[in-house]
């Protein structure tokens, strides 16, 4: 359990290092893999969080699986903007984020399934 706090603060010190450093070389790819240290820092500590302070996870899990699913997008922009240098944002690259916003809209509706039949279960008997 002590390699989960040791994880979330080393990938946290690696978020700041990298946003200190984002304005001398490479700006927009050192933006993204801030973005990623940063999503990746979140996950543990959600993590921690539903371990530790909540009984049930209250929709962490939507969190979490939404966004596993954008750190191969800001992977892949990282690269791409270190490889190409291009200083904007295209249009192509917009429908990378398309399958953790399904993820996310699934994971509600399951979430949302299960407690109406949770209630269903609870109120009527």
């Amino acid at each position: 359990m002590e390699f989960n706090f040791i994880l979330t603060g080393l990938v946290l010190m690696l978020s700041f290092v990298t946003f200190s450093l984002s304005n001398r070389m490479n700006k927009y790819s050192n933006i993204y893999l801030t973005f990623l240290f940063s999503l990746l820092t979140l996950i543990f500590i959600l993590r921690l969080m539903a371990e530790y302070f909540f009984d049930e996870k209250y929709g962490f899990d939507i969190i979490i699986e939404s966004i596993k699913f954008l750190i191969p997008s800001l992977l892949y922009l990282c690269i791409y903007h270190f490889v190409n240098n291009s200083n904007h944002f295209l249009k192509k690259h917009y429908p990378l984020f398309i399958p953790s916003i399904i993820v996310a809209v699934i994971l509600i509706f399951l979430n949302i399934k299960d407690t109406k039949e949770w209630i269903k279960l609870h109120v009527t008997s």
